[in-house]
């Protein structure tokens, strides 16, 4: 019976080592390294070469290059350097070094050491206008929210110069030029700095003041509005916990400028709302908070607001539509202009993703927008009653309408709402 049972073990162990499966058993195979081809092994040798031994490699936390070693031509040569992060096998500190291509082979052509523990991102561009990039390097020396921002160039004789340093909250390249933001929660302070070239040297050319008292930035985009001119958009909490926006505009025109634009605290708002494009012509519109009625909900007062998004190019603003914008959901309604002043809109008593329409003459009802989960939707016993309207990731937008007895000015169906209804991505 025991060498019954030893055989029927051997036959099954037979089976598996034998079946389509049997890779997943082959041990040798798993432990195995990954070949590097001959292009990385020569750039691997040269890294080490340059840095003296033993190294590993440090990626970028964010930006738009997020890999430690980044192919770019930094020369002007029509040729990519690398540039690549690394932290030395002694050291505990990120330093970087730049390769060339010479003839077939990888090597240094600079190299710098830091202080530094990691690194926010990296950028390049040509501060100087003469044809040869400059490195963008935000450092990490500790954690906050605050990094240090330095900027280097390569010289002939295979060094890395220096250029400036300083502090910074979010950088911008813009043609030759560099937006530096960056706020000093100990001093209250906070301004934006353009970094460009005087004399074929990168220097601070100017520097604007912004809000005192903000205390984060919430979101900080740009639009280009001509081939020479940068909007940037700061969208700001400030010490008192409301929100504003202030607007910056980068030149790059003969003699290069930042400045910010006067929206004399007409921005000012309580509620997160951030700027988007909300016509979708590739320029944000900045948003402009305005009330609904209040109502009680829970025994306690609230109110909705609704948002005037303003276009401004050139100093001057443009309304360019209204929307009810949600806080809790990525989505607005836009608000029809015979609509303005005569609607509220109020949150369901007990469902904080459902929200109801109402005239202001009489709280007519006038439709319904409910937040349905796909699967909880998909079971719902009320399916027919919520149409759906739109859907991005789990989320199932619906519509309901509640007043079909309305006069055309306030009477919707569910074509009208498609159109006035949009996702944000």
């Amino acid at each position: 019976m025991k060498r019954v049972k030893i055989t029927a073990l051997l036959l099954i162990l037979l089976v598996l080592l034998t079946s389509c499966n049997m890779t997943s058993f082959d041990t040798a195979a798993l432990l195995t390294a990954p070949l590097m081809n001959p292009a990385d092994q020569e750039m691997r040798k040269a890294i080490s070469d340059a840095v003296g031994g033993t190294y590993e490699l440090v990626n970028p936390e964010s930006g738009n290059h997020q890999t430690a070693i980044t192919p770019i031509d930094i020369l002007g040569d029509e040729a990519n350097e690398s540039f690549c992060l690394y932290k030395s096998g002694t050291e505990n500190y990120v330093n970087f070094v730049v390769l060339q291509n010479q003839n077939g082979k990888w090597r240094s052509i600079g190299l710098n050491k830091s202080q530094a523990m990691g690194v926010d991102r990296i950028s390049f561009c040509d501060l100087t206008n003469d044809g040869n990039k400059e490195i963008i390097v935000g450092w990490q020396y500790q954690k906050g929210e605050e990094n240090a921002i330095e900027v280097f160039s390569l010289t002939n004789d295979g060094k890395v110069k220096s250029e400036y340093k300083g502090m910074y909250n979010d950088f911008i390249t813009f043609n030759n030029s560099l937006a530096v933001i960056s706020k000093n929660s100990a001093a209250k302070t906070a301004s934006a700095t353009l970094i460009s070239s005087r004399e074929n040297a990168v220097t601070a050319l100017s520097t604007v003041s912004l809000n005192s008292s903000i205390t984060a930035f919430l979101k900080i985009q740009t639009s280009v509005l001509n081939n020479s001119s940068l909007l940037i958009y700061l969208d700001e909490q400030l010490e008192s916990l409301a929100y504003t926006t202030e607007l910056l505009v980068l030149s790059t025109k003969e003699d290069p400028s930042i400045s910010v634009v006067n929206l004399e605290g007409t921005t000012m708002r309580t509620k997160e709302h951030t700027c988007i494009d909300a016509d979708d012509d590739g320029i944000l519109d900045i948003p402009i908070e305005k009330r609904f009625e209040a109502y009680m909900r829970n025994g306690a007062e609230e109110y909705l607001s609704y948002v005037d998004w303003y276009k401004i190019t050139e100093n001057t603003p443009k309304l360019i539509k209204s929307t009810y914008s949600s806080l809790n959901e990525p989505f607005y309604i836009e608000l029809k202009n015979e609509w303005i002043d005569r609607i509220t809109v109020e949150k369901d008593e007990t469902n904080d993703r459902m929200i109801h329409f109402y005239t202001l003459d009489g709280k007519k009802p006038m439709f319904s927008i409910r937040v349905f989960l796909r699967q909880e939707y998909n079971d719902s016993s009320e399916k027919d009653t919520w149409t759906e309207i739109a859907a991005s990731g789990e989320n199932v937008y619906t519509y309901k309408q509640d007043g079909p007895e309305l006069d055309r000015t306030f009477y919707t169906d569910i074509e009208t709402i498609k159109e006035l209804f949009v996702v944000l991505s």
